[in-house]
This record gives structure tokens, C-alpha cells and sequence, in this order.
């Protein structure tokens, strides 16, 4: 049995856990997003069906439309073709990932709607994201390294004594 299902028996149980209002403590820790132990959004697919991840993110993604001030609300087409587009294109990120972009995206560190909702933005933005979490993937990689040469280091005056 996988761990996913260990930790959340149903769509739902996950769903409910992993809802808009945890993005807030995510921003806290952005590595902790990537390194993380939340599920790919791959996994959600596979795990609890082939559209799962969409289902899950029309939720995150209507919260957008609710936080920007916006003249409309966004219409549930909009929401379900950006949900769509970063289930599709992105399955190989993390929720807590997907979640920091967002909750960066409503804090208005990417692109920014224009009084209406334009589901180009949002898709527009993640390549600052991914951009972002290149970087801290090489910072990581960069201190796991040293860590590891550190270690090394230790080990040799060790054996030497």
C-alpha cells in the first residue's frame, strides 16, 4: 500500500488537508516544499483517479480569483482550463509546490491580472516559479555537497589518527 493512501484513505481525506488556507504556512519553508513528502501531482492521478489533480486544484485556483480583487470572479470554464493546463503540464511537481506558487502568485510576486481574470497569467507566471525552484534545487544540491565533503573530510582525519 502506498504512502499516500496510508496517510490519506480517500480523495477526500487528501482534499480537505490540503486545502487554500495551507498555503499560508507553506511559504515559510519553500525548500521544504520541493523536498517535502507531498505527493507529486502524478501520483494524485494515479492514486485516486486520472483526473484528480484537476479536481483538487479547481479549488486552489478559485481561491486566486477570490484574493486578487478582481472586477468578476472568475468563470468555472477559466478555473477548470487553469487547473487543467497545471495537471497536465506540471504532474511532476509537488502539491506543496504548487501550492507556494500560488500563494506567491497572490502575493504578487509573478505576473498580475489586470481587473479580470486571464488564466495566461497564471500559466505565465510558473516559469518565474520554476525558475525559483531551479534555484532552490541548486542551492540544496550546492549544500548537500559540502555537507557530503564536510563528512569526508572528517572521516579521513579519523582514520588517520
Amino acid at each position: 500500500m502506498n504512502k499516500l493512501i496510508q496517510k490519506y484513505p480517500t480523495f477526500n481525506d487528501f482534499a480537505i488537508a490540503n486545502t487554500p488556507s495551507r498555503q499560508i504556512s507553506l511559504c515559510q519553508d519553500p525548500e521544504q516544499c520541493t523536498y517535502g513528502d507531498s505527493p507529486w501531482l502524478r501520483l494524485l492521478d494515479v492514486t485516486y483517479g486520472r483526473f484528480a489533480s484537476a479536481i483538487w486544484l479547481v479549488p486552489q485556483i478559485a481561491d486566486i480569483s477570490v484574493c486578487c480583487g478582481l472586477k468578476e470572479d472568475a468563470s468555472e470554464a477559466q478555473i477548470k482550463l487553469v487547473a487543467t493546463a497545471i495537471a497536465s503540464k506540471y504532474k511532476y511537481l509537488k502539491t506543496d509546490e504548487v501550492m507556494l506558487f500560488l500563494f506567491n502568485f497572490k502575493a504578487g510576486f509573478y505576473e498580475r491580472f489586470y481587473s479580470y481574470f486571464d488564466p495566461q497569467t497564471i500559466i505565465k507566471s510558473m516559469s518565474s516559479f520554476l525558475q525559483e525552484r531551479t534555484n532552490i534545487i541548486d542551492e540544496h544540491d550546492r549544500e548537500m555537497r559540502r555537507v557530503k565533503a564536510e563528512y569526508e573530510k572528517n572521516l579521513l582525519q579519523l582514520l588517520k589518527k
